[in-house]
């Protein structure tokens, strides 16, 4: 298989999982959460940079392309006014 990431725009980022199940998806997503955890960097202000992930999964959460982003994007939009440091599942 072969992941992609990519920049979406402004301060997001997608990273398709070729060949990941939801929960490989959601192991990874701990990994990242803990490099943040352990090294926070700062942005141009000063504040501290987190990460706010969103997780969808073919075929678990939809099998159409177009709904995979959209279940995501509703989970990153969670997991940011949740005040970020997590990730969130997308829902069924």
């Amino acid at each position: 298989g072969c992941d992609t990431i990519a920049r979406c725009g402004g301060d997001e980022f997608g990273i398709i999982l070729s060949d990941a199940s939801a929960e490989g998806a959601r192991k990874i997503a701990e990994r990242i959460l803990s490099s943040f955890a352990s090294d926070p960097g700062r942005d141009t202000g000063g504040r501290p940079v987190n990460a706010a992930i969103g997780i969808s999964s073919y075929p678990q959460h939809a099998e159409e392309s177009e709904e995979l982003l959209r279940k995501a994007d509703l989970a990153l939009r969670a997991s940011r006014s949740a005040g970020g440091n997590r990730y969130t599942l997308g829902e069924n």
